[in-house]
């Protein structure tokens, strides 16, 4: 987020974290944290933890709606879901080594599994609010930059 009301140079920007969830809070300061609810239909639900003050701030947030699940055999696959195409790649190349009895079938199923396991494990760790943030920064630029 960057404060639209602010000449000053460098620009005085701020990253927020991203989280699943958010309680409703009341206190007002600079926001730290942002979480968006899908309420279906089209229509999206943004929360900050604080909630902003005086100061006003311009927000760029980039949000991707998940796939639909499948829950029906009727269903086609289109779209696949990117965290999925890799176990559906090698799920179509282990079904073609086993279509013409290679020797190599063997080896491609256990690389499905694993695309399976890695792929079921996917979901668990969306549900964590851990993040990782870097001890030093990330740009080259001094956070006071005076002209010397």
């Amino acid at each position: 987020m960057a404060e639209v009301n602010n000449n000053s140079s460098p620009q005085n920007i701020k990253h927020l974290k991203a989280e699943r969830e958010l309680p409703v809070w009341s206190k007002v300061s600079d926001p730290e944290k942002v979480c968006v609810f899908d309420q279906g239909g089209g229509i999206l639900k943004v929360r900050f933890y604080y909630v902003p003050g005086s100061t006003i701030w311009a927000v760029n947030l980039v949000y991707q709606a998940a796939a639909p699940l499948l829950t029906s055999l009727t269903q086609t696959w289109t779209p696949i879901p990117d965290q999925f195409s890799s176990m559906y790649r090698q799920a179509l190349i282990y079904r073609m080594y086993r279509y013409i009895n290679s020797a190599r079938t063997e080896a491609e199923y256990q690389k499905l599994q694993q695309e399976i396991a890695k792929a079921s494990g996917a979901d668990n760790a969306e549900e964590s609010n851990v993040f990782l943030s870097p001890e030093d920064p990330l740009q080259d630029i001094p956070l006071y930059w005076t002209g010397f």
